[in-house]
């Protein structure tokens, strides 16, 4: 492999530890052993070392990559729950193909650079895993796929979600499984896309809510979360809680990290391919969900997603936040079509510099990959509610404290990793509507059900922290596909010498306190360092800490003091002032439509921004519009011609402090309405729900469905009115009388002036 090891210090071991377990049994009201008359009471007092449990951890690093299975990528790792191999070392594990006469065609090692997948929707799953075989996955992608169509792979020979690899094509991937611990029976949360899957990592639950400020309004939804209807009024807003809301009740620091740059996923999981869209660390995406979340809004949280380099920055000075989650750009994904060879080296990157972080020797990290992305898995997923789980994913836990070399056979999903947080920063207080103080109507509080292991089972706290092991490029001489952006440069120390300028910040501001370089003749017998915020103070024996971290979270300036004592009376003192300016307003703006049309009026909604002077500029040449207090949520401009236009909101609060947020809208020319897929519900021995995805695409449309028992139909029934907006709508139709069964086919049709769009021709059959 080339590796070499990194030695870190243990910053809380040695005297540093010790001076905590004396503090804790001093503080319980420890006293010397005496001799007691025999009537008189014991007094009893044990004091137990943490070294052995959760709190070793202060830094839970979530990094998620994209659309992969763990059969894809670890099937043929040694000792993992893999593929079946037959006498000569080659996988057994086969899936049926339709083209051929439904021969069973075997997995194959695909040393392609570049993979493109398949569907990872609700349909594609049940095609997939086909009611437990598991061999779906070619028939799963000839649906989506034409022969020889060059967006989904249809020139090769065979689909290459039937690919595997091996550690000559993710060496840096399997390095991480030989020096760390391999989880080989970690499933997506929910049984669909990215979408519902990075929902599930930061709330346990994907839904589509339909009235603001009602959680109670939201529906349980694993596909769509992000379609409204009319009632909702607005950009979708996740009402439900999400792990944020108890993250900020603990008093626990966090961040979500977006490498600015694009996002691959349609709003159809389905399509063979989209134009990939924007992402940036202020703009909701599929990828970046926690701007919509209205308990991030309402704590103010807005300002911890960040743009990926703040998270590297944050690893140069040990900085880090107590929770962060790191999410990719495209190039750097491995979400097909994106280079694995790229993907690598962009994760290797960021690992690498977590572990040559001052935070690396009480870190944990947990690369996952979000949802299988079409490729083959012979593990049959377990049934947790209506949403899942999903077929499996590979994840790694990587840390100084987790197993070396293991694989857990343990079954985890990302709530799991929810439940892992939780465990260590909130008191094991779990996203449970009944006692989080935020209630929801979610099916099934996750972190309590069968499938969600305890992932400490990975870890061995009582182990010597092990080194972080640093991964080389993986091709020589490579760079990123998509170069980081610039790092922010490391704040200076607080501890420098008084006199010097002030340190500067804004708040929340952490600042990393230095006092080991105070000496005394004799030694130094106690120390104090007061914040100066009114705060309690840190005290301590023996030498002051070289690392100790305090958060100022209010705006003013604070002297500092650490006040040293040799024990003989002498005392010395030392300051340093520390100015920490208010945060500033939140700017948050949306346009509905992101896509609208010639003549179109757009609504934009910045409602979510702080109270303010607030000016949005349209980027058309007309004239800004202005206000003071919160803006808008219902502010409408009507764009006259096709083109692509940013429309940009400022906010300024009373201090000057000012933020800018902006919106895309492109105006295109007129086109019929789209039709989308979605899954039949409801079905019974006499009935069952069809429904389909319509984009009226800015003109009064209307819709129905065709139906019968050939595809040939003979029943439709009654158009419904659609109406004129840009947004994706669901149509349901109940149909009733059915046989028992029985196979019925169904299409969704759809009009507007421009013409008609048929849907793709759908089944359901009744149950027996």
């Amino acid at each position: 492999m080339g590796t070499r090891a990194v030695a870190k210090g243990r910053r809380r071991a040695g005297w540093w530890g010790a001076w905590i377990l004396a503090v804790a049994v001093i503080g319980r009201g420890a006293i010397p052993a005496q001799t007691a008359a025999a009537a008189s009471p014991a007094a009893v007092l044990t004091a137990t070392s943490t070294a052995s449990d959760i709190n070793k951890i202060d830094h839970i690093v979530v990094i998620m990559q994209e659309n992969r299975s763990f059969d894809e990528y670890f099937g043929m790792y040694p000792g993992a729950d893999g593929y079946t191999l037959d006498g000569d070392g080659k996988p057994t594990n086969c899936a049926y193909d339709p083209r051929q006469g439904n021969a069973c065609v075997p997995v194959f090692h695909d040393t392609d650079d570049v993979d493109y997948g398949a569907g990872h929707s609700i349909t594609s799953y049940s095609q997939d895993v086909d009611g437990g075989k598991m061999d779906g996955f070619l028939a799963a992608w000839e649906r989506r796929c034409a022969v020889g169509d060059t967006r989904c792979g249809g020139q090769k020979p065979i689909s290459d979600v039937m690919g595997y690899r091996t550690r000559a094509d993710i060496p840096a991937y399997w390095g991480y499984a030989d020096d760390y611990t391999l989880l080989d029976h970690m499933f997506a949360p929910s049984n669909s896309w990215s979408a519902p899957e990075h929902l599930y990592m930061v709330s346990s639950w994907s839904a589509r809510c339909f009235q603001k400020n009602d959680p109670m309004s939201c529906e349980n939804d694993a596909e769509s979360p992000d379609i409204l209807t009319a009632a909702s009024g607005g950009p979708a807003v996740y009402q439900w809680t999400d792990v944020t809301y108890l993250l900020k009740k603990s008093h626990t620091s966090w961040g979500y990290y977006v490498f600015d740059g694009t996002q691959p996923d349609c709003s159809n999981p389905d399509a063979i391919a989209c134009v990939p869209a924007p992402q940036g660390s202020k703009t909701a995406s599929f990828w970046n969900p926690l701007p919509r979340f209205d308990d991030v809004k309402k704590d103010k949280q807005t300002g911890n997603i960040q743009p990926i380099q703040n998270f590297i920055g944050a690893t140069n000075t040990g900085t880090l936040p107590s929770v962060s989650w790191v999410l990719p750009s495209q190039p750097v994904s491995d979400h097909p079509p994106a280079s694995i060879t790229d993907s690598q080296n962009y994760t290797t990157y960021v690992i690498n510099h977590i572990m040559q972080s001052p935070d690396w020797d009480s870190t944990a990290i947990f690369l996952a990959w979000d949802d299988w992305g079409g490729f083959y898995d012979h593990e049959v997923p377990p049934r947790v509610d209506q949403n899942g789980t999903g077929i499996r994913v590979p994840t790694i836990v990587i840390s100084p404290y987790a197993k070396h070399g293991v694989i857990d056979h343990s079954t985890y999903t990302f709530d799991s990793i929810v439940k892992f947080i939780e465990d260590r920063f909130t008191g094991g207080q779990r996203l449970d509507p009944a006692t989080d103080g935020r209630p929801d109507p979610r099916p099934t509080v996750r972190e309590l059900a069968p499938t969600t292991g305890d992932l400490r089972d990975a870890f061995d706290f009582t182990q010597t922290p092990s080194a972080g092991v640093i991964m080389p490029t993986v091709k020589a001489g490579a760079q990123l596909a998509q170069p980081m952006p610039p790092i922010p440069k490391a704040r200076a120390s607080a501890a420098q010498p008084a006199g010097k300028r002030p340190l500067a910040g804004t708040a929340p501001f952490k600042v990393r306190f230095d006092g080991s370089g105070s000496h005394a003749a004799g030694g130094i017998a106690s120390w104090r360092l007061s914040f100066g915020d009114g705060s309690d103070d840190a005290t301590g024996t023996g030498d002051p800490p070289s690392s100790l971290v305090h958060t100022y979270t209010k705006s003013g300036a604070f002297t500092a003091a650490l006040v040293t004592n040799d024990g003989s009376g002498g005392h010395a003192r030392a300051t340093q002032v520390i100015n920490v300016s208010p945060a500033g307003p939140q700017a948050w703006l949306w346009g509905t439509p992101v896509t609208a049309f010639t003549h179109a009026n757009v609504t934009f909604d910045a409602s979510l921004s702080d109270a303010g002077n607030w000016t949005i500029d349209f980027g058309d040449g007309s004239d800004p519009v202005q206000g003071t207090g919160v803006p808008p949520s219902d502010l409408q401009h009507s764009y006259t011609s096709v083109g692509k236009y940013t429309a940009t909101l400022t906010v300024t609060d009373d201090q000057g402090n000012s933020s800018v947020m902006r919106a895309n809208t492109l105006i295109s020319a007129l086109r019929k309405p789209g039709v989308g897929p979605m899954q039949p519900k409801r079905i019974t021995s006499t009935g069952a729900q069809i429904k389909a995805k319509i984009e009226p695409n800015g003109l009064q449309s209307t819709a129905y469905f065709r139906w019968g028992l050939t595809p040939d139909f003979g029943n439709q029934t009654t158009p419904r009115d659609i109406g004129t907006h840009n947004l994706i709508t669901a149509i349901a139709w109940d149909l009733t009388d059915l046989q028992p069964n029985t196979t019925y086919y169904y299409e969704a049709v759809a009009m507007n002036s421009i013409g008609t769009s048929i849907g793709k021709l759908q089944h359901v059959t009744t149950a027996p």
